[in-house]
Order: C-alpha cells, then sequence, then structure tokens
C-alpha cells in the first residue's frame, strides 16, 4: 500500500478517536457535571441527547452540504466546527450552554462521520478501499475500549473542563494535518 494513503487515512483515524472521546468523556463526567450545575437526571440527560438527535437526523442534510461543497474543505469545516463546541463547552456557565455547545459540537461531529468515509474510498484506488475502510472501523472499535479509560484519567486528574480543552487542542492538531 502507497505511504500517502496512509497519510490520508491518520488523520481521519485521529479525528474518529478525538470525538470517541469527547462522547466518552461527556457521559463519563455526567456526575461532576449534575453536582457542578445542580442539576436533575431528566435536564442532564439533554446533554447527551441533545448530541444524539443531531447526529441522527443530521445525517442526510449534512451529507447533502457535502456534496456542494470540496470534500477536503467540508472535512475541515465540520472538524472546526466540532472543536469550536467542545472547547464552547468547557467553559459553560450553565447547563444550557453546555447543552448548546455539545449540539454544536454534534454537528460538526456528524459531518467529519459521514466524510470519513467518503475521503477514504475516494482517496484510496479500488485495490485498497476495503484495507482502508476496514483501518477506519477497527480504529473505531479499539477507540471505543481505550477512550474510557482516557478519559476516566483526564476526569480524576484535571477534571470536566479542562479535560474538554485537552480534547479541543488534541483536535487542533488534527486540523493541522
Amino acid at each position: 500500500m502507497d505511504k500517502k494513503l496512509l497519510l490520508v487515512v491518520f488523520p481521519v483515524v485521529f479525528t474518529a478517536n478525538i470525538f470517541l472521546l469527547d462522547f466518552n468523556t461527556t457521559i463519563i463526567a455526567m456526575p461532576s457535571i449534575i453536582d457542578e450545575f445542580d442539576l436533575s437526571l431528566r435536564l442532564a440527560s439533554w446533554i447527551i441527547l441533545s448530541a444524539s438527535i443531531v447526529m441522527t437526523a443530521g445525517l442526510m442534510p449534512i451529507g447533502r452540504i457535502a456534496d456542494l461543497l470540496s470534500r477536503k474543505f467540508f472535512y475541515i469545516l465540520s472538524l472546526f466546527i466540532s472543536l469550536l463546541g467542545i472547547i464552547f463547552a468547557s467553559y459553560a456557565s450553565n447547563v444550557y450552554l453546555l447543552i448548546l455547545s455539545k449540539t454544536i459540537s454534534a454537528v460538526g461531529t456528524t459531518g467529519t462521520s459521514i466524510m470519513m468515509f467518503v475521503i477514504v474510498t475516494a482517496t484510496f484506488p479500488k485495490k485498497y478501499q476495503g484495507l482502508g475502510l476496514s483501518i477506519i472501523t477497527t480504529s473505531v472499535a479499539l477507540g471505543m475500549m481505550i477512550t474510557p479509560f482516557i478519559g476516566g484519567v483526564l476526569l480524576d486528574n484535571y477534571g470536566w473542563r479542562f479535560a474538554f480543552r485537552i480534547i479541543g487542542f488534541i483536535g487542533i492538531i488534527t486540523v493541522v494535518m
């Protein structure tokens, strides 16, 4: 396989795992967030639900927007929107701003999630498309196992706000790639 193809798939895989880290860190941070904002479980659940609803409902329209713009531009724009939401979440002064920030982040995450597979299938020759897609799906599976641990370490040592800032900073590295 050509080394240029690895230079395409690495940032895509890195991005996917940043968003898994954000999602899992948010779930693990819920008790701390509930305590800090003195939330009911019903209101706190909207922190996760808002992102899930946006990601589910946004797949088709966001996919269509991606078709209208250049793939690279849309991928970078989506990544930027998601990172902006993650960083804004770390500064949220109340639960409503946190929900809004996580919703903004979900819009960007949906865009990058769609584009991961598009970029690989458009960039990789037919002969290697299966390999490229398997690299992504394997990294996501590994990320689902590893990111809760990393998120827990970040939360235990730095708290949820600083954990979101660290995730945002790591994401900025992806934009540079």
